[in-house]
């Protein structure tokens, strides 16, 4: 009978980014960006100070009998937009 033995990775493995991200939580930061809660929502909520067109695409996910609805921020298209902003 032989020991079967797992052999060792060769590399790490790659980081997993996401496609969708929530909001943080209040008085937290985005991981990915750093940006605040109140930031991210002014980039993905439609209002008065975006001309009610956010640059940033999200969704707003509700259940059937959750009492509050979650908004999925694309990280993509976060990315690309805190991108256009430096150039």
């Amino acid at each position: 009978m032989k020991n079967h033995i797992a052999p060792e990775p060769t590399a790490a493995p790659a980081a997993i980014t996401p496609i969708y991200v929530r909001l943080p939580k209040p008085g937290a930061r985005c991981p990915y960006t750093g940006l605040s809660r109140s930031t991210m929502c002014e980039l993905t909520v439609p209002a008065k100070a975006n001309g009610f067109r956010p640059p940033v695409q999200s969704h707003v996910v509700c259940g059937i009998a959750a009492t509050r609805d979650i908004r999925l921020i694309r990280l993509e298209a976060l990315l690309q937009y805190l991108g256009s902003l430096a150039a």
